[in-house]
């Protein structure tokens, strides 16, 4: 924490008994010691977040934001993949959800090659996260893909 910030903050706390030391060191602890100076001096906004963006090719609908790791949280529809062993000669399009795993072979096995797979037919609902600055850089893109 910079002496300005610590500055800034015995002086709008200087009223009241705290400890300066225990202070900084709970706002350095916290995930983010800038949320945590905000909150405390009630400065805090939550961020502006767009409410669709595109990840790894799929439409995804924004679930919720962490502040404190400056994660946002979402979901999307695709089919669940796997990554499996093949046979080095087989064709990856010869592969189904349906047959995927007679041509699964052990990662040790000679003359093999990794392919990833769909491993259903139905899509499903994932879930993942991303920082907020990668969420909004997709939105962008996304916006820009439907202009």
């Amino acid at each position: 924490m910079t002496n300005a910030v610590k500055k800034i903050v015995r002086s709008y706390f200087g009223k009241i008994e705290i400890s300066m030391d225990g202070l900084m060191e709970i706002m350095e602890k916290t995930g983010n010691a800038d949320v945590a100076l905000d909150l405390l001096l009630g400065t805090y906004e939550t961020p502006a977040i767009p409410k669709e963006s595109e990840w790894a090719g799929h439409l995804t609908t924004f679930q919720s934001y962490d502040k404190w790791e400056d994660k946002v949280h979402f979901s999307y529809l695709a089919p669940d993949r796997e990554n499996i062993w093949i046979d080095r000669n087989v064709d990856k399009e010869l592969i189904t959800p349906e047959n995927y795993k007679e041509y699964s072979r052990s990662y040790t096995a000679p003359n093999t090659k990794m392919v990833t797979v769909n491993t259903s037919i139905e899509p499903v609902l994932h879930t993942s996260y991303c920082s907020l600055n990668d969420w909004r850089e997709a939105a962008i893109r996304l916006q820009d893909k439907v202009q």
